[in-house]
């Protein structure tokens, strides 16, 4: 799943039909509407590398769950809307500015080439980003900065897939070139798997400008990427190629996010992005929910910046009161120096401390491996934690026999 296209609510009966696209304003004034809210220092005035460096940075939410909410149904092209449905885009970056956001994400996350070419769009590439820019420009004015949106091709790189690096290079250079027009002010790399790809996303963003680029990266419940990449891994990787802030975004939720942030603070001293999942997605009543609360991740929030990341904010499922929430805990804090950070050097291939053991010493059951007849059983998990009742229930003896289970995750007894 992308990282800011999943929904968590159901589509509204009063979603706006098509409308078209205001005119590009200039970056220095906002919007009409988008005054509303607390009043907010002018915060494009400053560096936003400087201010990451030494203060908290709030990012906005998922688009993709705002859009849903709204009546925009997962068979669209969310980023096309940039150019048919400007108006709701524009109201979703301006929800996010009220709630205290301080960088608005474009609407551009899957609009390179290769993810609109399903839709016949992959000739309007730069078209949609520069436009999906300029309504985040239009909105932000002084009072945020705006990052544009790149997400991965959802292809492999060669040797692992068809797709040519210099193809794929190319490819996010048009896309970033569009962000560029529209007037963004930074780049972010988002929910990327494969350090190939990342590498070449960030090739492309130096090669056209010089902006501010953020490389996050997605990871599963094992904290490795989907392709088997760790946090200390993509974190050296992505400094070593010259990213300038390094973070982790979408995942599987906030507790497993504070984990690769704790790891990846061990091995750099750039500043550290977290926008997680509002958890992970539950159906209920056949619609997908994010059942984490504002307060669940925004209480997280105050854990990544105490573990060393001064970028917070959110991703699939995360909305405008998630980002409220966020923003009244990261007053309460100032980031992490990267000086007071320790470094952990890791060798690549330490030296075992343990010595492997032949299978007859490790369990009974190995002991009897090659010697004598053994029989093995599955049986259902048992419901809680704790399955010592059903082992003991399930026990294997010369005395009693033991029934298989009907149940189409289980198999017959398998004998070994």
């Amino acid at each position: 799943m992308s990282s800011k296209s999943v929904a968590s609510q159901a589509p509204s009966a009063s979603a706006p039909g098509p409308t078209a696209a205001p005119a590009a304003g200039s970056t220095g004034s906002p919007a009409p509407g988008a005054a509303a809210g607390p009043t907010a220092a002018p915060r494009r005035q400053k560096s936003f590398l400087e201010t990451v460096q030494n203060s908290i940075v709030v990012s906005d939410g998922a688009m993709g769950t705002m859009l849903y909410a709204r009546g925009i149904f997962l068979n669209r092209c969310f980023d096309e809307l940039n150019l048919s449905n400007a108006a709701l885009v524009s109201d979703i970056h301006r929800q996010y500015l009220d709630a205290g956001a301080e960088v608005l994400t474009t609407n551009t996350f899957g609009a390179n080439r290769f993810k609109l070419q399903p839709y016949g769009l992959e000739e309007k590439v730069r078209e949609i980003n520069r436009a999906g820019a300029e309504l985040a420009r239009a909105i932000a004015g002084e009072r945020a900065w705006v990052g544009g949106s790149v997400g991965p091709t959802g292809g492999q790189l060669r040797p692992l897939g068809p797709l040519d690096h210099e193809e794929v290079v190319e490819a996010f250079k048009v896309q970033i070139r569009g962000l560029i027009e529209g007037g963004v002010d930074l780049i972010i790399l988002e929910t990327f798997h494969a350090l190939p790809e990342m590498g070449a996303a960030i090739r492309a963003a130096r090669s056209v400008s010089q902006l501010p680029v953020v490389a996050s990266f997605s990871f599963e419940r094992n904290a490795l990427t989907n392709v088997g990449v760790a946090p200390e891994e993509a974190a050296s990787f992505a400094e070593a190629e010259g990213a300038d802030v390094i973070g982790v975004n979408c995942s599987t939720g906030p507790n497993d996010v504070l984990e690769v942030v704790e790891r990846m603070a061990k091995v750099t001293k750039k500043p550290i992005a977290a926008q997680p999942n509002a958890g992970l997605p539950r159906e209920v009543q056949n619609r997908l929910i994010f059942l984490a609360t504002p307060e669940y991740v925004a209480s997280y929030a105050r854990r990544f910046i105490r573990a060393g990341a001064s970028m917070v904010g959110g991703c699939c499922g995360t909305t405008p009161e998630h980002i409220k929430e966020i923003r009244i805990f990261a007053r309460q804090l100032v980031p992490m120096k990267a000086a007071q950070r320790t470094i952990e050097v890791i060798d690549k291939q330490p030296e075992s401390r343990y010595q492997p053991k032949r299978p007859e010493e490790k369990t009974v059951f190995g002991s009897k491996l090659g010697k004598k007849f053994v029989i093995s059983v599955e049986i259902d998990p048992p419901k809680g934690t704790d399955p010592a009742k059903a082992l003991e229930e399930r026990a294997c003896s010369t005395t009693r026999a033991s029934t298989p289970s009907t149940s189409p995750t289980a198999r017959a007894p398998r004998r070994a």
